[in-house]
Parts: structure tokens; sequence; C-alpha cells
């Protein structure tokens, strides 16, 4: 599946009210759809730069990928898809990934420097969606 519009939201905590309150949004549709994962990088970034306000504790962040359809199912034509084609590369990514494990090759924008770690004890379990960690009874 390839995607053709890229939103990014922002938003502190509405309770909070010693900090800013602020809450915003931005898509952008690419002009060829793409599972490339550097141009929805660089979309998501040119969207955040556009909305992120300096001094905001933000709580919540997000990357929205919507507008999908079969990557077969969009018409071809003679000057634009070599340039957007990038399967191979995705595809070498996603075989590297999958055998010496997650994040081996990622982009420099998302590698995490220092002291700060997602929080993932809360993350939802993936055994709706990886057959290696389905539930045996």
């Amino acid at each position: 599946m390839i995607a053709s519009t890229v939103s990014v939201f922002l938003r502190t905590n509405p309770f909070d009210k010693r900090g800013k309150n602020y809450s915003n949004s931005a898509a952008i549709t690419l002009s060829y759809p793409t599972h490339n994962t550097i141009n929805i990088v660089n979309a998501a970034l040119t969207l955040t730069r556009k909305i992120f306000q300096k001094n905001c504790k933000y709580k919540k962040a997000g990357v929205l990928l919507s507008g999908f359809c079969k990557e077969g199912d969009m018409p071809k034509d003679l000057f634009t898809y070599t340039k957007y084609d990038s399967s191979k590369l995705m595809m070498i990514i996603d075989k590297i990934n999958c055998r010496y494990g997650d994040d081996t090759v990622q982009m420099a924008s998302e590698c995490q420097l220092g002291k700060w770690k997602q929080k993932r004890k809360n993350c939802t379990p993936s055994y709706t969606t990886q057959v290696n960690k389905v539930l045996l009874v």
C-alpha cells in the first residue's frame, strides 16, 4: 500500500493551567503516492516545522498517513513514476531490519540520542498484527 497524504498534529495538555495551551495540525498531499520512508519523513518534518512552537510542553504528537491505494493501481506516466519509484530501496531496508532487528537502518532524524527514550510500557500489544506474538492457549 502507498499513501498520498501526510498529516502531523501537536498538542499540549489541555488540562494544564500552568503552561501555554496549544494545539495544531497540518497536512500535505504528496505529488505522487509513495511508501518511501524518506519522502514521508521529509514531508512530516516540513509540516512539523510549520506548526511547532517553542516553549510549549507537548503532551501528544503524531504523524498520520492517508489516501491509501495499492501500488499497482496508480497510473504511471513517462516522467514522474521513475523519479518516485523507490520500491527496491525500501525492500532492501525492510530486509536488513527484518534480519538484524528493527531500527538497524533508520533515518538520521529518528535516531534517539541522549537520555530521552520513548515510553513503551503502555503500548498496545502487537499480537493482532504480528503472527509470532499471537497468544497461545
